[in-house]
């Protein structure tokens, strides 16, 4: 469970680094859509396969545009998980500094 520490540090604006995960594998065509995001692909036995997208994205309307072109692929996202922010040290989960 979060707690509100872990969510004093987030920046509404600003580039950030994000991992986004999805079920199933995307087209070339979709890729090429991504903004630039590096794509891994996980085959999984007897599970659907994993696509991760890992990337620094410029604001909260590029990672908007993302999770739209994702949706509009038909692909369930498993998760999307902010990394951290450029110009601080910030991760989700970390202790804010005094």
């Amino acid at each position: 469970m979060f707690k509100q520490r872990d969510f004093e540090n987030i920046k509404f604006g600003g580039s950030a680094d994000y991992r986004v995960v999805v079920n199933g594998v995307l087209t070339p065509r979709n890729i090429s859509d991504l903004q630039a995001m590096g794509v891994a692909i996980t085959f999984q036995q007897y599970e659907p396969a994993l696509t991760q997208l890992n990337g620094t994205l410029a604001d909260q309307t590029a990672l908007s545009g993302l999770l739209n072109t994702l949706y509009e692929t038909h692909l369930t996202i498993v998760t999307v998980e902010l990394l951290n922010q450029s110009g601080s040290e910030s991760v989700l989960g970390a202790a804010p500094e005094d």
